[in-house]
């Protein structure tokens, strides 16, 4: 299984909602194409998010895919593997890992 460190650059995206009333407009797509267009301006290989089962189509339908792999973050009790989120990502400057350990070298956002 292979490793990814901080040798690759990973930026992730956190605490993205929008309110019921303006869903199906299409923010979620115009903030994601915004993200992707400051993460490949500061040269990120890819990205990534976490997040629930019921969005996991939302973020397919954008181009980001399941992570099959660990990822590993820092705790105060030390680094940890996550599991209460799925993970997902999107190639930027390079093809997003599909599996193996991915160490966020620190704490989650």
């Amino acid at each position: 299984m292979r490793c990814w460190t901080a040798s690759r650059v990973a930026l992730g995206i956190g605490g993205v909602m929008t309110h019921p009333a303006h869903r199906q407009r299409g923010h979620v797509r115009a903030a994601l194409a915004r993200a992707a267009e400051i993460f490949a301006q500061e040269q990120v290989d890819f990205a990534l998010l976490f997040c629930e089962s019921h969005n996991v189509p939302v973020y397919a339908r954008l181009g980001w895919r399941l992570f099959r792999g660990g990822v590993i973050v820092e705790q105060p009790h030390g680094p940890v593997v996550l599991t209460l989120m799925h993970t997902l990502v999107v190639g930027i400057a390079q093809e997003a890992p599909a599996g193996g350990r991915l160490d966020l070298c620190g704490k989650p956002w």
